[in-house]
């Protein structure tokens, strides 16, 4: 079975020119990365390298691989970073609760949802404000008022 990140690194390696640089971007020692070209060549069928101890060349089937193989590592990279911004953005439902008095307040503290809309089109939002009225002390017992008694 073919393993993607062979082709990953094969493509690494045509971008930086060397063995030796597509392992130290990938981390991975130059050996490594010899040894991963070479098992996909040989699960292939079909050198993809011209090796010299000068530089590396494409042969005729690499040629028409690496395009794909680059394509693969954008589509990763893509991926990533679409992934990092889901996971750094918040997004869902904004729900918002405030007492009344806001809407009576300065112009700032007033809630605009086309500002919010504008802004953060991938958020949606709940705003309810309310109204909060004064406590009202329970209502006597009727025993109690009938025995005359006072509740405290």
């Amino acid at each position: 079975m073919l393993n993607l990140k062979s082709y990953g690194i094969f493509a690494e390696t045509v971008a930086a020119g060397s063995m030796s640089a597509a392992a130290r971007r990938l981390g991975l020692t130059p050996s490594a990365v010899s040894q991963i070209i070479g098992n996909l060549e040989r699960q292939t069928g079909v050198t993809l390298l011209h090796r010299s101890t000068r530089k590396l060349t494409l042969t005729e089937a690499g040629e028409r691989c690496y395009p794909h193989c680059r394509r693969l590592l954008e589509a990763r990279q893509a991926a990533t970073a679409s992934l990092e911004q889901a996971r750094d953005a918040p997004g869902g439902e904004l729900r918002i609760a405030a007492p009344v008095i806001l809407l009576h307040g300065p112009a700032q503290w007033r809630p605009e949802p086309g500002r919010r809309r504008r802004l953060r089109p991938d958020l949606t939002s709940d705003t309810h404000f309310a109204v909060q009225a004064e406590p009202r002390p329970p209502p006597p017992h009727p025993q109690a008022e009938a025995q005359g008694h006072e509740l405290a």
